[in-house]
This record gives C-alpha cells, sequence and structure tokens, in this order.
C-alpha cells in the first residue's frame, strides 16, 4: 500500500485527490496563521503528512506509522518504524521538488529541496510524532528546510452543535517553520540570546466524550474523538523562572514579559504527552509577540 501512496505523490496534485491528502481533522486555532499559499492551479505534487488524534501518521491516505503497534506505547517514537517509513516518503518526497541554494548569497552552495512539507495535525495529537516528523525532514538525503503546520483561524471557528470544533479536509491556513539542517554551517539570523520556554503535562488529566454536559469517561473506542477534562489535565509552561499552569497564565505572564522577549528567537522544549495545541498556542502567544523565530529543541540538532 506504501507503494500507492509513494505512486499517488508522484503523479497528482492534492486537488485530484483531495479526499486521500486531507484527512479529516480538528485544526488547532491560532491568530498568527497564514494563507496556505499553494496554488490550486500547481500541478506539482504537495506533500501533505496528517497525524490523527491517537497518534497513526498517514501520508497521502496510506498508513506509515501505526502507535499502538509500538513496544512501550503510544507515546514512544523511537521506534525504528516511524524514522524507516515515514523518513521513507518524506525522503522520496524530497527527490521530487525543485534545488535551490543553501545560501542565498552564493550559488555555489548546497543545492537542498525549495519546497514544503505540509503536516496537518491533529489539535489533540501529541506534538512528539509532529517533532519527529520535523526532524526527519532535516535528515541527510531529504533535508526540506520548509514544513508548514496546518492551522485554523480562531477567529473564525466552525463549531458543532454541541460546542465542539468540526473536523476539516482542508488545508486552511499554516505556521511556516525554517530548520536547521545539520550538514550546513547555519549561519545565526540572529545572535540575541534565545528565549526558553518548555511545555510539560505535571497529569494528563482524564479523556472524555465530546458531550460536554456530561463529563462522560471516554470510552476508547477505535476511530472516536475525545477531549481532555482540563478541570483534572495540569500543562506546564516553564518560562523566565517561572512554572505557570495553563496557557491562560502563561499568555498573561509572557504579556508582562513582552520588552524582554520582543524580537527574540525562542527556543522551545516539549516533554511526552503535550499535545499539538498546546505546544502550537503558546508558539502562536510568542509570535504574536513579535518573536523573531521558533526552534524545537531536538529537530535537527544531530552532529555534523
Amino acid at each position: 500500500m506504501l507503494a500507492v501512496a509513494l505512486a499517488l505523490l508522484s503523479t497528482a496534485s492534492p486537488q485530484d485527490h483531495g479526499l486521500a491528502v486531507y484527512e479529516p481533522l480538528v485544526l488547532p486555532h491560532v491568530f498568527t496563521g497564514e494563507p496556505d499559499g499553494w496554488p490550486q492551479d500547481d500541478p506539482r505534487p504537495r506533500p501533505v503528512v496528517n497525524v490523527l488524534i491517537d497518534g497513526r501518521i498517514l501520508f497521502h491516505g496510506e498508513l506509515v506509522h501505526d502507535p499502538s503497534r509500538v513496544v512501550g506505547g503510544p507515546s514512544q517514537v523511537v521506534d525504528g518504524g516511524l524514522a524507516n517509513r515515514v523518513g521513507e516518503v518524506l525522503a522520496l518526497a524530497a527527490k521530487e521538488m525543485e534545488r535551490e541554494p543553501s545560501d542565498p548569497d552564493d550559488a555555489g552552495s548546497l543545492a537542498v529541496p525549495s519546497g514544503s512539507i505540509l503536516v496537518r495535525a491533529d489539535l489533540n495529537a501529541p506534538f512528539s510524532l509532529v517533532r519527529e516528523v520535523m526532524d526527519l525532514c532535516t535528515r541527510e538525503g531529504t533535508e526540506v528546510r520548509r514544513v508548514d503546520l496546518a492551522v485554523a483561524d480562531v477567529r473564525d471557528p466552525v463549531l458543532d452543535a454541541g460546542g465542539n470544533l468540526v473536523p476539516t479536509a482542508e488545508a486552511l491556513q499554516r505556521m511556516r517553520f525554517v530548520l536547521p539542517l545539520p550538514r550546513l554551517e547555519q549561519r545565526a539570523r540572529d545572535r540575541r540570546k534565545p528565549v526558553a520556554l518548555e511545555v510539560q503535562v505535571a497529569d494528563p488529566g482524564r479523556k472524555l466524550e465530546l458531550d460536554r454536559e456530561t463529563k462522560t469517561p471516554w470510552k476508547g473506542e477505535p476511530d472516536t474523538r475525545f477531549r481532555w477534562d482540563l478541570d483534572t489535565r495540569v500543562t506546564e509552561y516553564h518560562i523566565a523562572g517561572r512554572v505557570l499552569v495553563g496557557l491562560l497564565e502563561f499568555r498573561k505572564r509572557l504579556q508582562g514579559l513582552a520588552p524582554q522577549v520582543l524580537g527574540r528567537p525562542f527556543v522551545v522544549s516539549v516533554g511526552p504527552g503535550a499535545t499539538v495545541a498546546e505546544v502550537l498556542l503558546a508558539v502562536d502567544s510568542a509570535r504574536d509577540l513579535g518573536a523573531s523565530e521558533v526552534r524545537f529543541a531536538g529537530v535537527g540538532e544531530r552532529e555534523r
């Protein structure tokens, strides 16, 4: 089946296979998203990775990683299967891209892919999987340095009758990240000391059914959505020597730190269990305050 996905990549665009490329997901809703920017009439194939709420990873509709089959449980991403299969499709996707000089001021510098990988991740999926996909993009033989994370506009949410965000099978908006490539000597884009942000889940809390009136424990049925019980879940944001519990407290503190962090780069460390939403909404706040760039610890940090 993987061969089918690779054939789709080499012969078709997302517009031809929209249902195969864009899985129905609830995307994180942010303020700093930008238009996706992929031309509707572009004939080039667009590499799209979908990370589902249960941690499965799909590439053009084909399953390339299933955490339920990993020894150690869904929260771990150390299995060779993810690196091998996801890494394989990313490397092949990179080969389909045009090349550009790694240094725009030096036409003779190492040529790297000019395109981007789009990652669509459910807001409650483990962010560790997104980080792993990012790191695989930086490996020699792939070296795609632009990764777009699909997001939606927090000012224009689509809700169902129960007040839950509705899954979408579109790209909507993006948050672009430029990744460091270990094989290249990286020119410092910002010499100011980075702001260190750490996101940790102190207590995961309970998973609930979507009905917000009952707080019914999630039954755990395959292919069904859940929500976290925010009364029992404890997520910590470590910044500037403070430990802040919950996104609201983090945003308040960050506003107070605005003069110190304005225009500085951020390096974000993410602990096990943190969701895509918990991480990207914090990054959204940093970007809204003018962070010059955001990088994730553990991405592209292998020795040259």
